[in-house]
């Protein structure tokens, strides 16, 4: 899914900025890359890419402030992935500036390769897919519960808030969820809120991976409306 795809890989590390850009030239990716958020910006002016792989540190323009001003521009293009290896930022934040994806360091290069591609991929052909296997954890709740909220507060990009207490998941599982008709898929748990924080109760961020028929249409319908920029919003 990479071949052919322009990426921008943005880091202050030259050893580290190679590594990845010459993984994705053996992708058949076009490659560019850039020391910092600053010199990012120019270089996405000039060519805009595909998707745009940020460290968040970085001296001349971090990761956060690069990330915003893309998606302050335009929401959907070109796609942020950031990476850490730092706590100074967390899935739930990363995912509600608009950033597709949170990586960690250190990291794997089949893991890289594998959430570009699938990022890559557009929405409406990655959630209308049909699983091989369900995964195994199954999460519901009343479509009750979602229709007292407004859908700008659970519904974002690349899915949605779900609440709850002491969900049985961790981070990166992958789960079967459904609350009725508007609201039934598969997706990836990115982050979990334990407690309530800032007003904003307990429950977790689904990232989709499928979704139901029905609910495809009516989430393409929402999003539409919303025209969110985050990818995952912190919910309600």
């Amino acid at each position: 899914m990479l071949q052919g795809k322009a990426i921008l890989v943005v880091d202050d590390e030259p050893d580290l900025r190679e590594i990845l850009c010459d993984e994705f030239q053996l992708e058949g990716a076009e490659v560019n890359n850039a020391p910092n958020g600053q010199e990012a910006l120019k270089k996405v002016e000039a060519n805009p890419p595909d998707i745009v792989v940020s460290d968040l540190r970085m001296p001349g323009g971090d990761g956060v402030t690069l990330a915003k001003e893309l998606k302050n521009r335009n929401a959907v293009s070109p796609l942020v992935v950031l990476m850490t290896g730092f706590a100074d930022l967390t899935a739930e934040e990363a995912y509600e500036i608009g950033a597709e994806g949170f990586m960690t360091k250190p990291f794997h290069l089949e893991s890289v390769r594998e959430n570009l591609s699938r990022l890559l991929m557009p929405s409406r052909e990655r959630w209308a897919q049909t699983p091989f296997k369900a995964p195994a954890k199954t999460v519901s709740e009343s479509a009750d519960t979602f229709r007292a909220q407004p859908a700008s507060s659970y519904l974002a990009r690349g899915g949605m808030f779900w609440p709850g207490e002491r969900l049985p998941v961790r981070v990166g599982d992958e789960v079967s969820f459904d609350a009725g008709h508007h609201l039934k898929g598969t997706a990836i748990v990115r982050w979990v809120r334990s407690s309530g924080q800032n007003g904003r109760g307990p429950g977790m961020g689904l990232e989709f991976m499928s979704l139901a028929p029905e609910s495809l249409i009516w989430v393409e319908e929402q999003l539409l409306d919303l025209k969110p920029v985050a990818f995952l919003p912190r919910g309600f």
